[in-house]
């Protein structure tokens, strides 16, 4: 407190009040924090408001501890600012949340980002943690449940601090060394660097305790011992000397480590975030100090409401939650529903001892998948409302049209028509037309061949003349060749010459001949000769235009072509060009351009000459030309005509067409129109009815859509919390807390008037899935009852990773079929599994599916981040962190967990982080199951009928669902006018062909389906009852914990007892009673085959028939399966097991009132019972209590009046041995059912309960249930196979080998040929059995195991061996186990799965007197006896030794009374004393009688006995039977009462077993020397002990519902109605407790009263009345506490802790709480010893309590001191003793007590005397024996002036407890203590168990009625208390 003053400065304090303030506040910070209730918080509080009023008296403390608007109470380093680290008052919260607001925004800048909503107390929170981690050294302890902050406030907090926060990261190889290099980094950034670090852990991070270790002394002082190695401490000194140096310290080794600490306590802040859930927490905080002795402790309470209410609208902000008061009661419902499951989980706790956890992270995860699912199921029904909109839209668009398409038509067929009737004229036109035409162009036709004809002929002319012409080219081109040679400027010399050389003129006169006529400056005479044809006409005629000259001369040829030239001037030419030296080489020499006009002149005449030669041809040709235009012409003109009558007739067939096309057209439209009405009427015919459906779905859709938004929430809140929940909490939960809240609220919102966005009958079902996908569970083998459809729901739509608690293994066989898929490539794994981290590496990236299944009730830490979906997001994939490596996180990924524990208790972290799922079947479901298998055993024709209808349901339900969405797909993907979509209209005919095909199967199967249910209900009774025995047999669990059974195995058995069912006389036939075993012709069973309920004819049986067959199948399933349990059970729970069944058939059955089933199990008692009338003189009082309870029930109202009346009459009964077979006194007899004399017996004689039990079982269940047939090992083995390991359970004189190897060796299977192996389990030994166990798994044989409870860390191993050899293993495979029970029965020295597998054997030995003598000397024979010197002597003596072993070892049958502890005396001990007794005769010539008695009852017998009253006992056995009377042929040994001991000279070895056979008395307590009232001890401690075990197993829950929460299913299935029906019990009684609960003592008050008086001669007396008044206060408080705490716990104030558990359900069984050595409570602890109920020692309680007032009111002793009523008697007698050796002046040690019986009884009278050196004590009890009253008793004697009487005497029968008178205890000196024979040393004992309670030896007198000898034998003690 003041370092925490110390942190403020004094410019923070500016007043005095803040002085107080700043106290208060460092007060509760230190003191405050570690509250763990908010209770305890305000007791603080309160305290601190009154201290601050005696100190303060003017400082307001009101306004800050107020219950409403109180200031806030808190100082901060960030008061002011994150930055300004000032440790100042935080004045409003508004801005210590902007401040957190402003650091958190930062914080998330730079770090993952953290979405916290910073309600006060968070803001609270990280005010504690940065106070804490600013301080040097500060260390935080953050305590509170997973989910509720405390790693993310601290990060925060670290945040602000500017400290680095870090945390180590498991993996599956993080070991110690890991651990301790991740310590030295952060040492060196810590110590080295010099960097504030925050090391964050938490529990689930401790994988190995030895962390705890380093951290204990991190804590402590920062120094590790062993963190650093040498050097490495060596580097860090050298690192740090000149910072030491610089401190002005001389930097040795030392101080240089010192600083180095100091460094690392200044800088490293271990955070510790621990959940204070479990034991983990209290242990490590007892084993390492410093977890809590050097940290700040901050207790993370539960959020509050407004908390609660803050975080919910803060992440609903966003949402569309309608109007404002709509959101608001959507916001309440958040906290209220988190509050009421928590309530729940409460309830849920104590009814089923389930433990279920919701914390914030449940809280936050409840609103993460509502806003996800709401948003979800808004866009489905969007799109779905689309969908059928779309669809709707279409249908209505095609109905439309039909009508419009009928008139459209109608029009157009009227058009057609028209249109044909005009097509029709103009085609009859049209054919006149084409005959003219036809005849036309015949004649055109002849016209055109003579045509041809002519062409042809021309054609070959025009060819002909070609050919001649084109002879006369080379002639031409030469010509004009010759002319191209020709040169202007040579022909213009030529024109320059005078005179030209010889014959150059006649060249160019030549050329004038030619061009005569042709070119106009050539002048001719008038017959067209060249007028001149000289040189100067040449010159000047041809030459005078060079350039026309050559162009004329080149038209020559056109102009011989045209025919146009004068022939003439050919002629003339040719006088030139007939001259020899007309040539082109001669003319050449002359001039090259005459030779051109040469050569042009030669070759233009040859070519005249050639054309002139064809020039008939070529007339011929212009002839034949000419008659080819006219017969062209004429075939044009007629051509012409042809073409005028084509083109009209083209326009009349063009016209005709036209009309032929439109009416075609017409006629198309007309079918086009027909085809597309009729298209439409199908479309609107097939989908009419889907017309009607889609509209209302819409509407419905619509609808719904409004009322998403609370059905949505509902459905989020069932999966977030009802999954670890059985069907009846669900159901309570959703109905009547849930919904009512819900309905209410928004009705309030809506008015009268309005609409509620929710629905009235709201089903979390029916938002989160549909009849398909619960069809496709179903066929996926999920159970078809409707827990396990929710169970579906949850596992499919749960945003956590699912845990399935599944102990009958339903929900992983419907999860692989599930995911069974290829594309899912489902992997299943267990934890520790080799390959598991490989598989889940590749599921994850691959978005696999992956179970891991088995887990226990922890989970791996390298698991943690999968579990959270701790994902970090780069970019846009995801990445998450498996150990040290980072793997891709595919969103497909589904992870699924799985436990067979029935009832596993995981942590509230994982219960946080998972969906944890309850797949427990439930009795409703299971009866289904077990009519469907027994209906298909019984109608294997039914029930294939009725699964393939099922599979068809389903199957239809799944299809037409498919065909539904396939015809919307097809109209919301059509395009255009689908009524023109033939393919699409047809295709949606056939799917609505196939639709209504499947309705209309889907109707016939329902109706066949309801016929077929009709006749299977007819087996429901079968199937009810057994429903009824498996979770009878569930429920067995609770009694032992090695009676456990799985659902195959039942199975198994019911199938079994099926087949045993006699199908003689149709089924009437009586049943078997028995196992498989017992299936012998004698009793009549066959095998049933197929068609078990039918007549031989097959014909089905009558109703009356099938009833009766009914009933032997109820009969025989329920007597197979009683005996296959029966096999198991321990003798002493066998009657339990069947009374318990019985009773429950019963009452299911309605033969039975369930309320007086609870009077004969719970033994009422009467409160106040009244007066007894004459019934007390012999009617117990406690008998008397229950008589008048029974009146409640009509049958017993007159009773107790009736008994008083008839007294004697009833005493007479009573005094009955056999009561049971008396009759009762009045018309009781014949009035009272024989289930009413039950309970009248459990009052008056519980001792003959037992008997009348055995009776009435044998005559309402059959004989078969109370006798039992012996052991048959073959019978059972068959029942076996390679996959079913027997279990042997081992007791003391029971070795289950010889029965395996006999049976091995029948069955070819032993040791020799090395098929079988018997291994004794042991050290070392592990690795031969894995061994052996998988070779033999292969090759086939047997194997055992023995012992195996010797290896209790070994057998998980083992069970998972066996589970994996088993699948695949040879037939011949079998494994057999064994092991010794443990201690208690509670107590598990077996795994669980591998009990639920096994087939037990629990056969026990004979436990009657006669068996054990018989087994005793069947250790021996007559070898024995003859290898003996003295035979006869060795067999008297051995026979005597056997008896005595037999009486031993059965006198624990009779409790305490027998021998006050428990002791397993063996064989060994026999044979071994025999072999004594043979060495001693052989040595000794006489009998050595005190020898062997002594090495007998002190060393081989005694060495077991640790209570030396025990041994006393033991000791008188051997006293009374090895005596030499066992020689003597005339008298013997009186072993027991008619049973003496036989001559040994008479008899041999064999002579003694007949002796024991024919002449042992029957059983009963005087065989052993005890009182025939020591068996009604024993049979009624019994029968308490077998109804206690009954109202443990939950009695009242048979035949209760599963939707009522008063039956529901307890941990293992079962029904714990008891526990339910009981719940009110408990708060009434606790309430009762608390109101009566006396208050403390004032010890203060009182001491200070008592110092005076202490030095005072009663000054002992004082010091033992305030030493009980400590310890009374000691239980007052714990009670008073406890009890505050169950209320607390009870009203959600607290959670549930074992503690409060174990108090609730001590106070369920009227049990003083703290009893059962495993409870928690710790009542006992601090009480003193007592065996009586709740209700009698709280009665005990208050008597003590007034007792102690009336002692201390005036510290005067009691003059006659009810001793019983001390914590510690023997501090009483100590100082009586020590009182009167101060008296006497002698020593204490050398002084004892001597105790005599006064004749005085009423203890008022004896305070009227005196008792001189002693004390009168009263309260105590006789047992086994009695004191004699009145005359019986004696002549009175005097001791010490006390008048004195009687002597011990025998028991008065029934009497169990007789009352002893006031004793005067009397101190005497040791040596003048009264001693005698016929004083008998009588132990006292606090209560009846004896052993561990005993106090002092008493001395009392006896007589020759009962001798010292015989006391002891009956176990004669006084105990101070009755039960």
């Amino acid at each position: 407190v003041f370092q925490g003053l110390l942190v403020c400065t004094p410019e923070t304090l500016t007043t005095p009040d803040k002085l107080v303030l700043l106290w208060l506040h460092e007060s509760e910070r230190v003191y405050g924090d570690r509250l763990v209730s908010a209770a305890d918080l305000a007791k603080y509080n309160t305290m601190v408001q009154t201290q601050c009023k005696k100190i303060f008296p003017s400082f307001p403390a009101n306004k800050y501890y107020s219950k409403e608007n109180a200031e806030p109470l808190l100082f901060s380093h960030f008061a002011e600012s994150i930055e300004q680290p000032v440790y100042d008052q935080i004045t409003s919260l508004g801005s210590m949340n902007r401040i957190l607001d402003d650091g958190l925004r930062e914080y998330n800048e730079t770090n993952p980002t953290m979405d916290l909503v910073l309600f006060e107390d968070a803001m609270k929170h990280v005010a504690r943690i940065v106070r804490i981690i600013r301080n040097e050294g500060g260390h935080a302890l953050l305590v509170g449940v997973g989910g509720s902050g405390k790693q993310s406030l601290a990060r925060l907090a670290a945040f602000i601090c500017g400290f680095s926060v870090t945390q180590i990261v498991i993996s599956s190889t993080y070991s110690v060394s890991d651990f301790k290099d991740d310590l030295k980094t952060m040492y060196r950034k810590a110590g080295l660097k010099e960097e504030g670090v925050v090391f964050l852990l938490t529990d689930s991070q401790i994988t190995n305790e030895r962390f705890l270790v380093y951290i204990n002394d991190l804590l402590a002082s920062g120094n590790i011992p062993d963190l650093f190695a040498p050097d490495e401490v060596d580097e860090i000194i050298n690192t740090v000397t000149n910072r030491v140096k610089a401190t002005g310290v001389v930097p040795d080794r030392k101080n240089c480590w010192e600083y180095y600490m100091r460094q690392i306590r200044k800088n490293l802040h271990v955070c510790l975030c621990f959940s204070p859930v479990g034991d983990n927490f209290r242990t490590r905080a007892l084993r390492f100090p410093a977890l809590v002795n050097c940290t700040v402790i901050d207790m993370f309470q539960p959020w509050p409401q407004d908390a609660l209410y803050s975080v919910g609208k803060r992440f609903l902000s966003t949402l569309d939650l309608g109007s404002e008061e709509e959101r608001d009661v959507i916001e309440r419902f958040l906290p209220f529903s988190f509050g009421a499951v928590n309530e729940a989980t409460v309830e849920y706790r104590l009814q089923e001892n389930r433990r279920v956890f919701t914390t914030p992270k449940s809280y936050l995860e409840l609103i993460k998948l509502y806003s996800g699912l709401l948003e979800e199921k808004r866009s489905d029904v969007t799109a779905a409302i689309d969908r059928l909109d779309n669809g709707l839209t279409k249908l209505q668009h095609t109905s439309q049209s039909v009508a419009k398409l009928e008139e459209d038509l109608r029009i157009m067929l009227e058009d057609a028509a028209t249109k044909k009737e005009k097509a029709e004229g103009i085609a009859e036109v049209v054919a006149k037309e084409k005959a003219s035409v036809e005849v036309e162009s015949a004649n055109a036709q002849a016209e055109s061949e003579q045509v041809a004809k002519i062409q042809k002929e021309v054609s070959q002319k025009q060819r002909d003349t070609e050919a001649d012409l084109a002879k006369a080219e080379p002639a031409v081109e030469a010509a004009m060749s010759a002319l191209d040679t020709l040169d202007q400027k040579d022909l213009s010399t030529c024109k320059g010459m005078l005179k030209p050389p010889p014959k150059l003129d006649e060249v160019f006169a030549a050329t004038m001949c030619l061009l005569a006529g042709i070119m106009p400056s050539v002048v001719t005479k008038k017959n067209g000769q060249v007028k001149d044809t000289s040189w100067d006409a040449a010159k000047k005629q041809l030459m005078g235009n060079i350039k026309e000259y050559m162009t004329h001369l080149k038209d020559i040829k056109a102009h011989v072509d045209d025919n146009t030239i004068n022939h003439a001037n050919f002629k003339e030419v040719r006088k030139y060009i007939e001259k020899e030296y007309f040539n082109v080489e001669t003319i050449k020499t002359k001039n090259q351009a005459a030779a051109g006009l040469c050569s042009f002149v030669l070759n233009i005449v040859q070519y005249y000459d050639i054309v002139v030669t064809v020039e008939p041809k070529r007339k011929a040709l212009r002839e034949a030309n000419d008659q080819l235009a006219e017969a062209n012409a004429k075939l044009k003109a007629v051509t012409e005509h042809v073409d005028e009558l084509k083109e009209k007739l083209a326009k009349l067939t063009h016209d005709f067409e036209v009309a032929n096309a439109s009416k075609q057209e017409a006629m198309d439209a007309v079918d086009q129109g027909e085809r597309k009405l009729n298209l439409a009427q199908r479309l609107a015919t097939a989908l009419s009815s889907e017309n009607e459906r889609w509209g209302e779905n819409v509407q419905t859709l619509r609808r719904d859509a409004k009322l998403l938004t609370g059905d949505v929430l509902l459905a989020s809140a069932f999966i977030s919390y009802a999954g670890p929940f059985n069907k009846p909490f669900r159901t309570h939960l959703m109905e009547n807390v849930f919904k009512p809240f819900l309905l209410d609220g928004f009705r309030k919102v809506a008015g009268e008037d309005g609409t509620i966005p929710m629905s009235e009958d709201a089903d979390p079902l029916k938002v989160l899935t549909n009849e398909a996908e619960i069809a496709q569970w179903n066929a996926d083998l999920l159970p078809a009852d409707t827990s396990s459809a929710e169970n579906g729901c949850i596992v499919c739509n749960t945003s956590r990773w699912p845990l399935l608690i599944d102990p009958q293994l339903q929900g992983i066989r419907w999860l692989k079929q599930k995911e069974g898929a290829t594309e899912r490539n489902l992997q299943i794994v267990r934890l520790g599994q080799k390959d598991m981290m490989r598989k889940l590496e590749s599921a994850l990236e691959n978005g696999h599916s992956l179970i891991i299944e088995n887990i226990g009730e922890s989970i791996d830490a390298v698991l943690n981040p999968v579990i959270q979906r701790a994902t970090i997001k780069r970019g846009s994939r995801y990445f998450i962190k498996v150990g040290d490596k980072e793997c891709d996180f595919h969103p497909d990924f589904r992870l699924y967990l799985h436990t067979k524990l029935s009832n596993p208790h995981y942590p509230p972290e994982i219960q946080a982080e998972t969906t944890l799922v309850n797949f427990t079947v439930t009795m409703a479901g299971l009866e289904d199951q077990l009519l469907n298998l027994v209906v298909e055993k019984e109608r294997p024709d039914l029930a294939a009928t009725s699964a393939d209808l099922v599979r068809k349901l389903n199957g239809f339900t799944i299809t037409m669902n498919e065909l539904e969405d396939n015809i919307l797909y097809k109209l919301a993907t059509a395009e255009g006018d689908i009524t023109e979509d033939v393919a699409l209209i047809e295709g949606l005919e056939e799917t609505k062909r196939i639709s209504n095909d499947i309705e209309h199967q889907s109707v016939l199967a329902k109706q066949t389906q309801a016929d077929i249910i009709v006749t299977s209900e007819k087996y429901r009774t079968v199937a009810n009852r057994s429903s009824l025995l498996f979770f009878f047999m569930n429920d067995l669990a609770k009694v032992h914990t090695y009676y456990r059974f799985s659902l195959a195995a039942f199975q198994q058995v019911f199938f079994r007892a099926i087949d045993l069912v006699s199908s003689k006389n149709n089924g009437a036939g009586s049943t078997s009673g028995g196992d498989a075993d017992e299936d012998d012709e004698d009793d009549g069973e066959i095998t049933v085959t197929s068609n078990s309920a039918s007549n031989d004819d097959g014909v089905p049986l009558t109703s009356e028939q099938l009833t009766v067959r009914c009933e032997c199948l109820k009969d025989s399933i329920t007597m197979t399966l009683f005996n296959y349990i029966r096999r198991g059970l321990f003798e002493a729970d066998k009657l339990t097991v069947a009374t318990l069944l019985t009773l429950k058939i019963l009452v299911n059955d309605g033969r039975l009132e369930a309320n007086e089933s609870e009077y004969l199990v719970h033994s009422k008692t009467s409160v106040d019972p009244g007066n007894m009338g004459p019934l007390q003189e012999w009617l117990p009082e406690s008998a008397w209590a229950k008589i008048k309870c029974l009146q409640g029930l009509p049958c017993f109202n007159r009773l107790g009046d009736d008994m008083q009346t008839d007294s004697d009459e009833w005493s007479d009964w009573f005094d009955v041995e056999n009561v049971e077979n008396a009759q009762l006194p009045g018309t009781y007899d014949k009035d009272l059912t024989p289930f009413q004399k039950l309970i009248l017996f459990r009052a008056l004689r519980p001792d003959r309960l037992v008997y009348s039990l055995s009776s009435f079982i044998g005559d309402t269940m059959g004989k078969e249930y109370i006798s039992q047939k012996p052991f048959d090992m073959k019978a059972t083995f068959e029942e076996t196979n390679s996959k079913t390991p027997i279990f042997f359970v081992l007791f003391a004189g029971v070795d289950p080998t010889p029965w395996v190897e006999n049976l091995g060796r029948e069955m070819g299977i032993s040791l020799e040929n090395k098929r079988f192996v018997n291994i004794s389990m042991g050290q070392g030994q592990e690795a031969p059995a894995e061994a052996i166990l998988k070779r033999y798994a292969k090759e086939g044989g047997w194997v055992m195991l023995q012992n195996c409870h010797l290896m209790s860390s070994w057998v998980p191993k083992l069970e998972r061996l066996l589970e994996i050899v088993s699948e695949g293993a040879h037939e011949d495979f079998r494994c057999f186990l064994s092991a010794e029970p443990p201690p208690m029965a509670s107590m598990r020295n077996m795994p669980e799965s591998l009990m639920q597998s096994c087939i037990k054997v629990a056969n026990e030995a004979p436990s009657n007197i006669q068996s054990n003598l018989i087994r005793a000397w069947d250790n021996f024979s007559q070898d024995t006896i003859d290898s003996c010197a003295k035979p006869t002597e060795m067999k008297a003596c051995l026979f005597s030794l056997c008896w005595f072993h037999a009486v031993v070892s059965e006198r624990n049958r009779f409790g305490p009374q027998g021998w006050s502890r428990k002791y397993s005396f063996n064989t060994g001990d026999l044979t071994i004393c025999a072999n004594v007794l043979r060495s001693y005769l052989d040595a000794n010539d006489e009998v050595p009688w005190d020898d062997l008695r002594y090495i007998f009852g002190e060393i081989m017998y005694g060495g077991h006995i640790t209570d030396a009253w025990d041994r006393r006992t033991c000791s008188t056995y051997l006293k009374v039977y090895q005596d030499p009377a066992l020689l003597s042929s005339r008298t013997g040994v009186e072993l027991a009462p008619g049973f003496k001991s036989p001559s040994p000279n008479d008899m041999d070895y064999s002579d003694y077993i007949k002796y024991v056979e024919e002449c042992m008395p029957p059983e009963s307590p005087a065989l052993f020397g005890l009182h025939a009232n020591a068996e009604i001890k024993a049979l009624a401690q019994r029968t308490d002990s077998l109804f206690f075990n009954i109202i443990g197993m939950g009695l009242g829950g048979a035949g209760g519902s599963d939707n009522d929460i008063s039956s529901t299913n307890n941990e293992d299935g079962g029904s714990s109605g008891s526990r339910a029906s009981g719940n009110g019990l408990v708060s009434d009684t606790m309430k009762d407790l608390l109101a009566r609960l006396p208050p403390e003592f004032e010890l203060v008050a009182l001491g200070i009263k008592a110092k005076p008086l202490l030095q005072g001669p009663d000054g002992p007396y004082l010091v033992v009345a305030l030493q009980e008044c400590s310890r009374m206060n000691a239980l007052l408080a714990e009670m008073r506490r406890s009890l505050e705490d169950l209320d607390k716990g009870l009203k959600g104030q607290l959670n549930m802790t074992q503690e409060m558990e174990d108090l609730a359900n001590a106070l369920r069984l009227n049990q003083w709480p703290g009893r059962d050595p495993f409870s928690r409570c710790r009542w006992q602890q601090l009480a003193w010893p007592s065996n009586k109920s709740l209700s009698s020692q709280f009665q005990d309680l208050l008597a003590r309590v007034e007792q102690l007032k009336e002692w201390t009111s005036a510290f005067k002793t009691p003059s006659c001191l009810w001793i019983s009523g001390l914590f510690n008697p023997m501090s009483y007698l100590t100082a009586l003793r020590q009182i009167v050796s101060r008296k006497c002046g002698k020593p204490l040690d050398k002084m004892t007590i001597e105790t005599h019986v006064t004749n005085i009884y009423d203890p008022e009278k004896a305070k009227e005397m005196e008792a001189i050196d002693g004390a009168f004590i009263h309260g105590m009890y006789l047992e086994g024996g009695r004191w004699p009253r009145g005359e019986e008793a004696g002549d009175p004697f005097d001791v010490a002036g006390t008048p004195c009487a009687g002597s011990l005497v025998e028991s008065a029968p029934k009497e169990l407890l007789s009352e002893m008178p006031v004793i005067f205890v009397k101190v005497v000196p040791q040596d003048e203590e009264e001693r005698g024979d016929d004083i008998y040393q009588c132990p006292v004992y606090y209560t009846s168990m004896r052993g561990p309670t005993y106090l002092f030896p008493a001395s009392l007198r006896t007589s020759s009625c009962l001798t010292p000898e015989q006391a002891v034998l009956r176990g004669t003690a006084m105990i101070l208390s009755d039960d």
